[in-house]
Protein backbone atom coordinates (compact mmCIF):
# COMPACT_ATOMS: atom_id res chain seq x y z
CA UNK A 1 0.00 0.00 0.00
CA UNK A 2 1.15 3.15 -0.87
CA UNK A 3 -0.51 5.37 1.68
CA UNK A 4 0.73 8.85 -0.29
CA UNK A 5 -1.32 8.44 -2.91
CA UNK A 6 -4.06 9.95 -3.20
CA UNK A 7 -7.30 8.31 -1.68
CA UNK A 8 -10.38 8.03 -3.58
CA UNK A 9 -12.36 10.87 -3.91
CA UNK A 10 -9.37 13.16 -2.77
CA UNK A 11 -10.49 15.70 -6.10
CA UNK A 12 -13.78 15.58 -4.75
CA UNK A 13 -12.43 16.58 -1.56
CA UNK A 14 -10.26 19.51 -2.61
CA UNK A 15 -12.96 20.23 -4.37
CA UNK A 16 -15.16 21.06 -1.56
CA UNK A 17 -12.31 21.99 0.40
CA UNK A 18 -11.70 24.96 -1.89
CA UNK A 19 -15.32 26.15 -1.61
CA UNK A 20 -15.27 25.90 1.99
CA UNK A 21 -12.10 28.32 1.61
CA UNK A 22 -13.54 30.52 -0.67
CA UNK A 23 -16.58 31.14 1.50
CA UNK A 24 -14.92 30.90 5.03
CA UNK A 25 -11.51 31.88 4.66
CA UNK A 26 -11.40 34.76 2.11
CA UNK A 27 -8.23 36.36 3.51
CA UNK A 28 -6.73 32.85 4.29
CA UNK A 29 -3.90 33.36 1.64
CA UNK A 30 -1.32 36.05 0.91
CA UNK A 31 -0.72 36.20 -2.74
CA UNK A 32 1.86 34.20 -3.36
CA UNK A 33 -1.12 31.45 -2.45
CA UNK A 34 -0.02 29.86 0.65
CA UNK A 35 -1.22 29.83 4.38
CA UNK A 36 0.67 30.65 7.46
CA UNK A 37 1.11 28.61 10.41
CA UNK A 38 2.45 31.01 12.58
CA UNK A 39 -0.30 31.58 14.86
CA UNK A 40 -1.71 28.17 14.54
CA UNK A 41 -0.70 27.46 18.27
CA UNK A 42 -1.67 30.94 19.96
CA UNK A 43 -5.04 28.67 21.57
CA UNK A 44 -2.67 26.53 23.04
CA UNK A 45 -0.35 29.54 24.01
CA UNK A 46 -3.01 31.06 25.38
CA UNK A 47 -4.23 28.29 27.64
CA UNK A 48 -0.67 27.09 28.70
CA UNK A 49 -0.12 30.62 30.01
CA UNK A 50 -2.29 30.26 32.63
CA UNK A 51 -0.78 26.56 33.32
CA UNK A 52 2.34 27.65 35.44
CA UNK A 53 2.37 24.65 37.04
CA UNK A 54 3.38 22.63 33.83
CA UNK A 55 7.03 22.16 33.04
CA UNK A 56 6.29 22.70 29.17
CA UNK A 57 4.82 21.51 26.22
CA UNK A 58 5.59 21.31 22.75
CA UNK A 59 4.00 21.46 19.02
CA UNK A 60 5.57 20.04 15.86
CA UNK A 61 3.75 20.30 12.61
CA UNK A 62 5.47 18.51 9.62
CA UNK A 63 4.92 17.71 5.81
CA UNK A 64 5.94 14.01 4.96
CA UNK A 65 9.27 15.56 3.32
CA UNK A 66 10.20 16.49 6.32
CA UNK A 67 10.13 19.91 6.28
CA UNK A 68 8.71 22.06 9.44
CA UNK A 69 5.58 23.80 9.19
CA UNK A 70 5.19 24.42 12.81
CA UNK A 71 7.46 24.22 15.60
CA UNK A 72 6.56 25.90 19.44
CA UNK A 73 7.91 24.89 22.40
CA UNK A 74 6.00 25.76 26.51
CA UNK A 75 8.64 26.04 29.49
CA UNK A 76 11.89 24.12 29.39
CA UNK A 77 10.00 21.35 27.43
CA UNK A 78 12.31 21.33 22.98
CA UNK A 79 12.21 18.44 20.82
CA UNK A 80 14.41 15.94 22.84
CA UNK A 81 12.11 16.13 26.32
CA UNK A 82 11.07 13.14 27.42
CA UNK A 83 7.42 12.13 29.03
CA UNK A 84 5.46 9.30 29.59
CA UNK A 85 2.79 8.92 26.66
CA UNK A 86 0.36 6.81 28.47
CA UNK A 87 -1.77 5.66 25.30
CA UNK A 88 -0.29 6.95 22.36
CA UNK A 89 1.65 4.20 23.44
CA UNK A 90 -0.54 2.04 21.28
CA UNK A 91 0.28 2.76 18.03
CA UNK A 92 4.21 2.20 18.47
CA UNK A 93 2.89 -0.96 20.01
CA UNK A 94 0.70 -1.58 16.97
CA UNK A 95 3.71 -1.40 14.51
CA UNK A 96 5.48 -4.28 16.36
CA UNK A 97 2.88 -6.25 15.92
CA UNK A 98 2.03 -5.27 12.50
CA UNK A 99 5.52 -6.05 11.75
CA UNK A 100 4.97 -9.76 12.88
CA UNK A 101 1.96 -10.10 10.90
CA UNK A 102 4.24 -8.83 7.78
CA UNK A 103 6.83 -10.78 7.87
CA UNK A 104 4.61 -14.23 9.10
CA UNK A 105 4.76 -14.64 12.64
CA UNK A 106 1.55 -14.00 13.12
CA UNK A 107 -1.66 -13.24 11.79
CA UNK A 108 -4.32 -10.94 11.78
CA UNK A 109 -6.82 -13.80 12.54
CA UNK A 110 -4.24 -16.09 14.25
CA UNK A 111 -5.79 -17.06 17.58
CA UNK A 112 -4.39 -16.99 21.02
CA UNK A 113 -5.19 -20.35 21.90
CA UNK A 114 -3.11 -21.64 18.62
CA UNK A 115 0.08 -19.71 20.49
CA UNK A 116 -0.74 -19.59 24.11
CA UNK A 117 -2.33 -22.90 25.25
CA UNK A 118 -3.66 -21.86 28.54
CA UNK A 119 -5.96 -19.65 26.95
CA UNK A 120 -7.78 -23.38 26.06
CA UNK A 121 -8.71 -24.30 29.28
CA UNK A 122 -11.60 -21.72 29.75
CA UNK A 123 -14.00 -22.27 27.29
CA UNK A 124 -15.55 -19.25 27.40
CA UNK A 125 -14.09 -17.99 23.63
CA UNK A 126 -11.03 -16.62 25.06
CA UNK A 127 -9.00 -18.73 23.22
CA UNK A 128 -11.00 -17.76 20.16
CA UNK A 129 -9.50 -13.84 20.60
CA UNK A 130 -7.88 -12.87 17.20
CA UNK A 131 -4.57 -10.70 16.99
CA UNK A 132 -6.67 -8.25 14.88
CA UNK A 133 -9.24 -7.81 17.95
CA UNK A 134 -7.00 -8.00 20.60
CA UNK A 135 -5.14 -4.66 18.93
CA UNK A 136 -8.19 -3.20 17.89
CA UNK A 137 -10.32 -2.93 21.58
CA UNK A 138 -12.80 -5.66 19.86
CA UNK A 139 -11.53 -9.10 21.49
CA UNK A 140 -14.35 -9.07 23.97
CA UNK A 141 -11.99 -8.60 27.26
CA UNK A 142 -12.96 -5.81 30.09
CA UNK A 143 -10.46 -2.89 29.91
CA UNK A 144 -8.19 -2.86 32.69
CA UNK A 145 -7.01 -5.80 35.12
CA UNK A 146 -4.06 -4.94 37.88
CA UNK A 147 -2.05 -7.69 35.83
CA UNK A 148 -0.71 -5.60 33.18
CA UNK A 149 0.66 -3.18 36.03
CA UNK A 150 2.20 -5.30 38.18
CA UNK A 151 6.03 -5.01 38.61
CA UNK A 152 7.13 -7.88 39.41
CA UNK A 153 6.60 -10.52 37.53
CA UNK A 154 7.54 -10.30 33.69
CA UNK A 155 4.68 -10.24 31.04
CA UNK A 156 4.48 -13.78 30.56
CA UNK A 157 3.30 -14.47 33.58
CA UNK A 158 0.80 -11.62 33.90
CA UNK A 159 -0.56 -13.28 30.38
CA UNK A 160 -0.51 -16.47 32.42
CA UNK A 161 -2.55 -15.08 34.90
CA UNK A 162 -5.12 -12.85 32.81
CA UNK A 163 -6.29 -16.68 30.84
CA UNK A 164 -6.90 -17.93 33.70
CA UNK A 165 -9.04 -15.28 35.34
CA UNK A 166 -12.48 -16.14 35.38
CA UNK A 167 -13.92 -12.78 34.58
CA UNK A 168 -11.82 -12.20 31.89
CA UNK A 169 -14.07 -12.25 28.56
CA UNK A 170 -17.19 -10.01 28.77
CA UNK A 171 -18.07 -9.97 25.36
CA UNK A 172 -17.87 -12.80 22.46
CA UNK A 173 -14.88 -11.47 20.26
CA UNK A 174 -15.41 -9.74 17.52
CA UNK A 175 -18.60 -8.04 18.15
CA UNK A 176 -17.65 -4.99 20.54
CA UNK A 177 -15.45 -2.49 20.91
CA UNK A 178 -14.71 -2.16 24.42
CA UNK A 179 -11.50 0.25 25.32
CA UNK A 180 -8.62 -1.04 27.43
CA UNK A 181 -5.58 -2.49 27.55
CA UNK A 182 -5.87 -5.98 28.71
CA UNK A 183 -6.41 -7.69 24.95
CA UNK A 184 -3.25 -6.14 23.41
CA UNK A 185 -1.04 -7.11 26.89
CA UNK A 186 -1.87 -10.67 25.72
CA UNK A 187 -0.85 -9.76 22.04
CA UNK A 188 2.15 -8.64 23.26
CA UNK A 189 2.35 -12.41 25.33
CA UNK A 190 2.05 -14.19 21.81
CA UNK A 191 4.72 -11.77 19.92
CA UNK A 192 6.72 -12.95 23.26
CA UNK A 193 6.34 -16.67 22.42
CA UNK A 194 6.66 -16.84 18.59
CA UNK A 195 9.93 -14.99 18.76
CA UNK A 196 11.20 -16.15 22.23
CA UNK A 197 12.01 -12.42 22.75
CA UNK A 198 11.15 -10.08 25.79
CA UNK A 199 8.33 -7.02 24.76
CA UNK A 200 10.76 -4.20 25.54
CA UNK A 201 14.25 -6.06 23.36
CA UNK A 202 11.34 -6.50 20.92
CA UNK A 203 9.95 -3.21 20.45
CA UNK A 204 13.63 -1.94 20.51
CA UNK A 205 14.76 -4.48 18.03
CA UNK A 206 12.30 -4.14 15.40
CA UNK A 207 11.09 -0.34 15.69
CA UNK A 208 12.87 1.68 17.64
CA UNK A 209 17.03 0.80 16.72
CA UNK A 210 15.66 1.19 13.56
CA UNK A 211 14.57 4.54 13.73
CA UNK A 212 17.53 5.95 15.57
CA UNK A 213 15.45 6.07 18.58
CA UNK A 214 17.76 5.34 21.50
CA UNK A 215 14.93 7.80 24.42
CA UNK A 216 11.76 6.12 23.99
CA UNK A 217 11.06 2.51 26.29
CA UNK A 218 8.49 1.30 28.39
CA UNK A 219 9.49 3.06 31.44
CA UNK A 220 6.92 5.51 31.52
CA UNK A 221 4.31 3.93 32.89
CA UNK A 222 5.55 0.84 34.73
CA UNK A 223 8.84 -1.44 33.98
CA UNK A 224 10.47 -3.15 30.76
CA UNK A 225 10.05 -6.24 33.33
CA UNK A 226 5.76 -6.51 32.42
CA UNK A 227 5.75 -3.50 29.70
CA UNK A 228 2.37 -2.15 29.70
CA UNK A 229 1.90 -3.00 25.70
CA UNK A 230 -1.11 -0.62 25.67
CA UNK A 231 0.23 2.38 27.67
CA UNK A 232 3.71 2.17 29.63
CA UNK A 233 6.06 4.21 26.80
CA UNK A 234 8.04 7.44 27.81
CA UNK A 235 9.32 9.17 24.27
CA UNK A 236 9.65 12.47 23.01
CA UNK A 237 8.54 14.76 20.10
CA UNK A 238 11.21 14.00 18.07
CA UNK A 239 11.26 10.11 18.42
CA UNK A 240 7.81 9.95 17.74
CA UNK A 241 7.86 12.38 15.01
CA UNK A 242 10.83 9.59 13.14
CA UNK A 243 8.25 7.04 13.79
CA UNK A 244 5.20 9.16 12.36
CA UNK A 245 7.47 10.28 9.36
CA UNK A 246 8.32 7.10 8.26
CA UNK A 247 4.58 6.18 8.44
CA UNK A 248 4.25 8.86 6.13
CA UNK A 249 6.82 7.58 3.68
CA UNK A 250 6.02 4.36 3.25
CA UNK A 251 7.71 2.79 5.98
CA UNK A 252 11.15 4.46 4.58
CA UNK A 253 13.67 6.38 6.87
CA UNK A 254 16.69 8.27 5.58
CA UNK A 255 16.30 5.93 2.91
CA UNK A 256 16.27 2.68 4.43
CA UNK A 257 12.82 0.72 4.26
CA UNK A 258 12.54 0.21 8.41
CA UNK A 259 8.51 -0.31 8.34
CA UNK A 260 7.33 -3.07 6.13
CA UNK A 261 4.41 -1.27 4.15
CA UNK A 262 2.68 -4.43 4.31
CA UNK A 263 2.80 -3.86 8.27
CA UNK A 264 1.36 0.30 7.41
CA UNK A 265 -1.94 -1.43 5.91
CA UNK A 266 -2.46 -3.39 8.65
CA UNK A 267 -1.97 -0.39 11.08
CA UNK A 268 -4.76 1.81 8.73
CA UNK A 269 -7.43 -0.58 8.26
CA UNK A 270 -10.72 -0.23 10.46
CA UNK A 271 -11.25 -3.39 12.22
CA UNK A 272 -14.67 -1.96 13.67
CA UNK A 273 -16.53 -1.55 10.30
CA UNK A 274 -17.70 1.55 11.20
CA UNK A 275 -20.73 2.73 8.53
CA UNK A 276 -21.81 -0.80 7.88
CA UNK A 277 -23.77 -3.20 8.91
CA UNK A 278 -21.38 -5.49 10.27
CA UNK A 279 -20.10 -2.85 12.76
CA UNK A 280 -19.19 -3.63 16.33
CA UNK A 281 -21.33 -2.45 19.06
CA UNK A 282 -20.25 0.32 21.31
CA UNK A 283 -19.12 -0.43 25.17
CA UNK A 284 -16.71 1.56 25.90
CA UNK A 285 -15.16 5.03 25.10
CA UNK A 286 -11.98 7.34 26.50
CA UNK A 287 -13.46 10.20 27.55
CA UNK A 288 -11.40 12.12 24.86
CA UNK A 289 -13.24 10.38 21.95
CA UNK A 290 -16.45 11.75 21.44
CA UNK A 291 -16.67 11.31 17.51
CA UNK A 292 -15.85 7.58 16.95
CA UNK A 293 -15.40 6.73 13.24
CA UNK A 294 -13.43 3.00 13.78
CA UNK A 295 -10.12 1.89 14.80
CA UNK A 296 -7.09 0.33 13.21
CA UNK A 297 -4.06 -1.66 14.66
CA UNK A 298 -3.00 0.56 17.26
CA UNK A 299 -4.36 4.14 16.05
CA UNK A 300 -8.20 5.92 15.98
CA UNK A 301 -9.57 7.05 12.57
CA UNK A 302 -9.30 11.13 12.88
CA UNK A 303 -11.13 12.00 9.76
CA UNK A 304 -12.80 10.37 7.13
CA UNK A 305 -13.38 11.92 3.39
CA UNK A 306 -16.84 11.85 1.14
CA UNK A 307 -16.63 8.39 -0.03
CA UNK A 308 -15.88 7.26 3.36
CA UNK A 309 -12.13 6.24 3.67
CA UNK A 310 -9.91 7.30 6.32
CA UNK A 311 -7.79 10.53 6.14
CA UNK A 312 -6.56 10.94 9.66
CA UNK A 313 -5.23 8.61 12.06
CA UNK A 314 -4.44 9.74 15.78
CA UNK A 315 -3.05 8.13 18.70
CA UNK A 316 -3.45 9.93 22.18
CA UNK A 317 -2.66 9.14 25.88
CA UNK A 318 -4.21 9.64 28.79
CA UNK A 319 -1.17 12.38 29.98
CA UNK A 320 -1.81 14.78 26.90
CA UNK A 321 0.41 13.72 24.55
CA UNK A 322 -1.01 13.21 20.46
CA UNK A 323 0.45 11.84 17.61
CA UNK A 324 -1.30 12.43 14.36
CA UNK A 325 -1.36 11.58 10.69
CA UNK A 326 -3.06 12.96 7.70
CA UNK A 327 -2.92 11.29 4.57
CA UNK A 328 -5.42 13.68 2.44
CA UNK A 329 -2.88 16.54 3.08
CA UNK A 330 0.26 14.89 3.60
CA UNK A 331 1.49 15.96 7.24
CA UNK A 332 1.88 14.86 10.72
CA UNK A 333 1.81 16.55 14.32
CA UNK A 334 3.01 15.60 17.38
CA UNK A 335 1.90 17.34 20.74
CA UNK A 336 3.67 16.60 24.03
CA UNK A 337 2.71 17.25 27.64
CA UNK A 338 2.58 15.33 31.19
CA UNK A 339 -0.64 16.16 32.08
CA UNK A 340 -4.27 15.67 31.81
CA UNK A 341 -5.20 14.69 28.15
CA UNK A 342 -8.89 15.76 28.99
CA UNK A 343 -7.86 19.45 28.94
CA UNK A 344 -5.96 19.66 25.81
CA UNK A 345 -8.03 17.45 24.04
CA UNK A 346 -10.18 19.56 22.03
CA UNK A 347 -7.12 22.33 21.90
CA UNK A 348 -5.34 19.87 19.57
CA UNK A 349 -8.52 18.86 17.90
CA UNK A 350 -8.87 22.28 16.51
CA UNK A 351 -4.94 22.25 15.61
CA UNK A 352 -5.43 19.23 13.65
CA UNK A 353 -8.36 20.73 11.91
CA UNK A 354 -6.87 24.06 11.40
CA UNK A 355 -3.70 22.31 9.91
CA UNK A 356 -5.74 20.58 7.73
CA UNK A 357 -7.39 24.12 6.43
CA UNK A 358 -4.30 25.21 6.22
CA UNK A 359 -2.49 22.84 3.93
CA UNK A 360 -5.82 21.61 1.89
CA UNK A 361 -5.42 26.10 0.61
CA UNK A 362 -2.05 25.56 -0.22
CA UNK A 363 -2.52 22.46 -2.03
CA UNK A 364 -5.73 23.78 -3.98
CA UNK A 365 -3.92 26.95 -4.52
CA UNK A 366 -0.46 25.52 -6.08
CA UNK A 367 -0.23 26.85 -9.48
CA UNK A 368 -0.43 24.49 -12.23
CA UNK A 369 -0.71 21.69 -9.69
CA UNK A 370 -3.67 20.71 -12.26
CA UNK A 371 -3.66 17.03 -11.23
CA UNK A 372 -3.67 17.47 -7.46
CA UNK A 373 -0.73 15.60 -6.60
CA UNK A 374 1.30 18.26 -4.36
CA UNK A 375 3.81 18.71 -7.25
CA UNK A 376 3.81 20.60 -10.53
CA UNK A 377 5.35 18.02 -13.20
CA UNK A 378 4.55 16.06 -16.21
CA UNK A 379 0.90 15.12 -15.25
CA UNK A 380 -0.04 18.74 -15.60
CA UNK A 381 1.29 19.03 -18.76
CA UNK A 382 -0.09 16.19 -19.89
CA UNK A 383 -3.24 17.35 -18.74
CA UNK A 384 -2.70 21.04 -20.58
CA UNK A 385 -1.52 19.85 -23.85
CA UNK A 386 -4.14 16.85 -24.43
CA UNK A 387 -7.36 19.07 -22.85
CA UNK A 388 -6.20 22.41 -25.13
CA UNK A 389 -9.40 24.36 -26.26
CA UNK A 390 -11.63 22.61 -24.00
CA UNK A 391 -13.25 23.14 -21.01
CA UNK A 392 -11.45 20.96 -18.27
CA UNK A 393 -12.67 18.39 -16.09
CA UNK A 394 -10.87 20.42 -13.08
CA UNK A 395 -11.75 23.34 -11.62
CA UNK A 396 -9.89 26.73 -12.84
CA UNK A 397 -9.42 29.43 -10.08
CA UNK A 398 -7.57 32.42 -9.93
CA UNK A 399 -5.22 30.58 -7.80
CA UNK A 400 -3.99 28.09 -10.73
CA UNK A 401 -4.70 30.51 -13.75
CA UNK A 402 -6.47 33.04 -15.05
CA UNK A 403 -10.04 30.90 -15.33
CA UNK A 404 -11.49 31.52 -18.38
CA UNK A 405 -13.37 28.57 -18.63
CA UNK A 406 -11.29 26.67 -21.45
CA UNK A 407 -7.75 25.06 -21.34
CA UNK A 408 -5.35 28.11 -22.81
CA UNK A 409 -1.97 29.96 -22.56
CA UNK A 410 -2.86 30.80 -19.04
CA UNK A 411 -2.75 26.73 -17.73
CA UNK A 412 0.54 26.16 -20.06
CA UNK A 413 2.16 29.38 -18.27
CA UNK A 414 1.33 28.46 -15.16
CA UNK A 415 3.03 24.98 -15.58
CA UNK A 416 6.20 26.41 -17.19
CA UNK A 417 6.50 29.02 -14.59
CA UNK A 418 6.03 26.68 -11.62
CA UNK A 419 7.61 23.01 -13.25
CA UNK A 420 9.01 21.32 -10.26
CA UNK A 421 6.98 23.29 -7.49
CA UNK A 422 5.52 21.47 -4.72
CA UNK A 423 2.58 21.98 -1.64
CA UNK A 424 3.50 23.67 0.60
CA UNK A 425 7.45 24.80 -0.94
CA UNK A 426 6.99 27.10 2.03
CA UNK A 427 4.73 29.62 4.31
CA UNK A 428 4.14 33.20 4.24
CA UNK A 429 3.39 35.34 7.14
CA UNK A 430 -0.49 36.45 6.27
CA UNK A 431 -2.67 35.88 8.83
CA UNK A 432 -5.08 33.26 9.13
CA UNK A 433 -8.41 33.20 10.63
CA UNK A 434 -9.27 30.54 12.95
CA UNK A 435 -11.46 28.03 11.28
CA UNK A 436 -15.01 28.52 11.06
CA UNK A 437 -18.18 26.33 11.95
CA UNK A 438 -18.74 25.23 8.45
CA UNK A 439 -14.97 24.64 7.28
CA UNK A 440 -14.18 23.08 10.90
CA UNK A 441 -17.66 20.68 10.89
CA UNK A 442 -16.58 19.74 6.90
CA UNK A 443 -12.81 18.81 7.73
CA UNK A 444 -14.05 16.89 11.08
CA UNK A 445 -15.72 14.33 8.85
CA UNK A 446 -18.60 13.09 7.26
CA UNK A 447 -21.02 10.43 8.65
CA UNK A 448 -19.77 10.73 12.52
CA UNK A 449 -21.45 8.88 14.97
CA UNK A 450 -22.08 9.65 18.67
CA UNK A 451 -22.05 6.15 20.23
CA UNK A 452 -20.28 5.73 23.37
CA UNK A 453 -21.76 4.51 26.42
CA UNK A 454 -19.45 4.05 29.18
CA UNK A 455 -16.34 6.65 29.26
CA UNK A 456 -12.81 6.70 31.66
CA UNK A 457 -9.90 7.49 31.87
CA UNK A 458 -7.53 4.64 30.52
CA UNK A 459 -3.84 5.10 30.73
CA UNK A 460 -3.85 1.66 28.98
Amino acid sequence: MSIRMQPKGSNAWRGMVSACLAGVFPTAVDASGLPSFDDISDPLDAYLATRGDLDGAGLLLMDFEGRVLHERYWGTHDRATVVPIASATKWMSGAVIAGLVADGSLALDTRVGDVLPEFNLIDDGRADMTVSQMFSHTAGTGGQSFQIGRTDIPLSTAVSNLAAAPNLMRFEPGGTFAYGGVSMHIAGGMAEAVTETGWAALTDERLLQPLGITDTDYTGVGNELNPRVAGGMRSSIESYRRFLLAMGNDGVHENRQVIDPAAIEAMLTDYTGFGTDDAVAIDFLPNSVDLFLGHGLGPWIGRRDAAGEPTEWFSAGAFGTVGWLDLEHGHLGVFLVDDTLSRFFDLIAAVRSDAAVRVAAGLAALPGDFDGDGRVAQGDLNRVLNGWGTAPDWELTAATARPTGVIDQDELNAVLNHWGDTTPPSFSHAAVPEPGGLALGFLLGLGLSRLPRYRGRVVG
